[in-house]
């Protein structure tokens, strides 16, 4: 099985909530991600646009490694297109 991406990840807008917390707005555009299986068959493929908004702590330093996403702080805000992928257990599609 392969996984393939051709896509785009862009932060939309960073927002200071407190201290060294910000808050993200992204999108994703394109195919974020096509499976295929050992012939080279498509078996799933997500399309389209989608927009997030999320909360990561960054501990104070430029070192994005550091960071720490912040649990329930993840929310989808947009869906355009199909993104069965979003929806599913991967482990389960295997």
């Amino acid at each position: 099985m392969t996984i393939d991406h051709q896509g785009l990840f862009k932060t939309v807008r960073a927002t200071l909530v407190e201290g060294t917390i910000y808050q993200f707005v992204a999108m994703e555009v394109g195919q974020p991600f096509v499976m295929r299986d050992g012939e080279g068959e498509v078996l799933l493929r997500d399309c389209g646009l989608l927009v997030t908004i999320f909360q990561v702590d960054t501990k104070g330093d430029l070192d994005p490694e550091n960071d720490e996403f912040i649990d329930g702080s993840f929310f989808l805000l947009a869906d355009h297109g199909r993104h069965t992928g979003f929806y599913i257990d991967f482990c389960g599609l295997a």
